[in-house]
Order: structure tokens, then sequence, then C-alpha cells
């Protein structure tokens, strides 16, 4: 696999201390950011901070079983190979990020995605559980956004596929709710249990993008209170109308692997780190 440095372009770049409050004046709690140095991209009248932080946010997510065929279509490069819970079956995950304090802003995000590899096929189950605990790799085939500053800032600098959406996010009473729409159409309601997050702990994880003909990778670090559940909590996950609706309905997804939930936590994106042809 031919690996070669991916580098988002930008017009003018400076070191840039920390923000100390959020554009409401409020402190921010700034310890897991402390030592990691960002500088302030420009470019077509936005101004970013790269790597992107993330100081206060809530996200609950479920990852599902799905056919191998069905996501391998999903995929942009033979390089990349789904991870295989079953012989038959891969891992399509659907995650919910509110968002209410970031470098981009607040907004509110969805991410689909498909836990997979570049480069190597994983062995069914074992290739799982050691990919997850090495730090998962995900494809991210749909992300959409609630604000034109995050999709930009998501479609120029790392390929993600943004789009402008509603993102209707609720968590009450132990449920989470997530309605997503397109100009008033439905693509998906999920209302989910969600699982005791007890514990402090701190986790990370890699996008996979295409940029510029090329698959590029990003990290995400994470650190606050989160639990999972693979006790199968209920989880309730109607399509809708919408041409990616009606996408979703034709992966055939299986029944609900994990859900994890974070009340509150804090998490930086770098900078694509590496890419190979598409």
């Amino acid at each position: 696999m031919n690996i070669q440095a991916e580098k988002p372009a930008a017009v003018s770049a400076a070191t840039v201390p920390l923000a100390e409050r959020n554009a409401l004046g409020a402190m921010r709690d700034l310890s897991f950011f402390r030592g990691v140095p960002q500088v302030e991209v420009r470019e077509a009248g936005h101004a970013f901070r790269l790597p992107v932080f993330y100081y206060d946010v809530t996200h609950f997510s479920v990852g599902f079983l799905a056919p191998l065929e069905k996501l391998r279509e999903l995929l942009p490069s033979a390089e990349i190979h789904p991870l295989r819970a079953t012989p038959r079956h891969g891992l399509l995950h659907l995650g919910v990020f509110e968002y209410r304090d970031s470098d981009a802003g607040p907004y509110n995000e969805v991410s689909l995605s498909v836990a997979a590899l570049p480069g190597v096929s994983a062995p069914v189950g074992t290739g799982l559980l050691k990919a997850v605990r090495e730090g998962p790799t995900a494809y991210v085939w749909q992300l959409p956004v609630t604000t034109e500053i995050a999709r930009y800032l998501g479609v120029e600098f790392y390929g993600f596929p943004k789009f402008l959406a509603q993102i209707e996010v609720q968590v009450s009473a132990g449920w989470g709710h997530c309605r997503l729409s397109e100009k008033g159409a439905t693509i998906f309601d999920l209302r989910l249990e969600l699982p005791q997050a007890t514990s402090d702990t701190r986790y990370h994880y890699h996008t996979l993008s295409l940029r510029e003909g090329r698959v590029v990778r990003a990290e995400v670090s994470m650190q606050g209170r989160r639990g999972s559940s693979r006790l199968r909590n209920q989880v309730r996950l109607v399509c809708g109308e919408h041409p990616l609706g009606r996408q979703l309905d034709g992966l055939r997804l299986g029944r609900a692997l994990e859900v994890t939930y974070a009340p509150v936590m804090q998490s930086i994106l770098t900078s694509p780190v590496e890419g190979f042809p598409a």
C-alpha cells in the first residue's frame, strides 16, 4: 500500500494560544488540551483552528450488524476492508454528537460509518476485538451537520461527506432520541436505551475519508464519562422516505451489537495524517 503524507491546503497559518473562554464568555476546562499546539488557518473567508478542539460534547452511538456485501458497496477503495463480526457480517456504526462548545462553534452531527481497516483483511471475531482494543477505524460514509462552518471545515480539510441537515437530539430519563431530516424529509428516527456512564476514560479512534481522490486518515482522541453495553439495550431505528433513508433501509441492518453513551466529554480531531490512492 502506497502511503504518503496528506496535508490540508491553507492560505496562511500561525500558532495560536488556547482560548480560555467560549464565544459566550464562559470559562472552559482546558486540562485535556494543554500541550497540544494549534495553528489558525484562514481560507475562503473562514478561520479555523487545527487540530480542532471540542470542549463540551454529548455523544451516543449504536453499532448494527450488516451484510458484508452491502458494506463493501459503500467503500471507495479495495484497499479498505470491512471488519467482520461474523463470516458474512460487518458493522455499521451510527453516532450522534451534540457539540455545545467547539472551535467550529456549537452544532449537531450524525455519523454513519463502516468499521474497517486499510490494507489488511481482519479475521472474524478476534480481528474485530483486537482492532477495537487498539483504537477502532471507520470509513465515514455520511456525516450530516447543522451549521455551514462545520460543513465547510469537514469537506474542505478532511474530505468528510458532510451536508446540511436538521438534527434533533434529546437525552432524557435514560433514553436517547435523534431525528435526522433534510428539507423536511425524514432520513431516520432513532430511539435507544442508554447505558450508565460510570467511568472516566480516555480513548481514541481513526477516521477514513475521501479527499481529492485519496483516502485519508485522521485521529480522534476523547476523554470523559462513558458507558457501553452489549446487553441488547432497546434500540428502535425507523428509516424515512428521504433517499438516504431508503438507502440506509436497503443495507438490511441486523441486531444492535453495542450501545455507548458519553453525557459529557471532550475531544481532539487531528489534521489528516496519511493517505493512499482510492
